[in-house]
């Protein structure tokens, strides 16, 4: 799925959770999450798996302005890691590499406050961002809802602005 990035507007979860975008990805705490977040799921993996693929995504992950694009969600009253949202670069251009809220924390926002800080933070840097997702992933309607477009397996977006020829000129 693909959307243009652009400057949006973030709900005020300021009560709920606490962003830290620059702080030190916490690696097991990550896979932690990721295995209960995808338990039970179409995504479910081996814990294995969860850690060379976080792994591989921090090693894809070397640009300021992709860190920053991340999130590290933790509850404010409780300190607790609520979910996390990685950005990465996948053929030159910004993916979230991976996206999830603990269980206990879902349907408060969360996903789509990442989503949405991720798409406004890279707006000056890229043109688009990219994520996929497995078609039947409850999520799919989250991804829409926030204007990622989706075509078949082997669809082909190309997408040209201002910003692209500004920066090849």
């Amino acid at each position: 799925m693909i959307r243009p990035t652009e400057s949006l507007a973030l709900p005020d979860l300021s009560d709920f959770v606490r962003v830290d975008p620059d702080e030190r990805k916490p690696l097991r705490a990550i896979v932690a999450l990721k295995k209960a977040a995808y338990r039970g799921g179409l995504d479910e993996d081996a814990p294995e798996a969860y850690l060379k693929d976080t792994f591989y995504c921090f090693e894809h992950q070397r640009r300021q302005e992709l860190n920053h694009a991340s999130s590290i969600v933790f509850q404010e009253a409780t300190n607790e890691f609520a979910g996390y949202c990685l950005v990465s670069l996948w053929e030159e251009l910004p993916l979230i590499y991976d996206v999830a809220v603990h269980p206990d924390f879902r349907r408060h926002g969360l996903g789509r406050y990442m989503l949405r800080r991720a798409i406004g933070a890279l707006e000056p840097f890229f043109p688009v961002i990219r994520l996929f997702v497995t078609a039947g992933n409850e999520a799919e309607h989250l991804y829409a809802g926030l204007g990622f477009l989706s075509g078949d397996e082997y669809a082909h977006l190309v997408y040209e602005n201002d910003y692209e020829k500004e920066r090849t000129t």
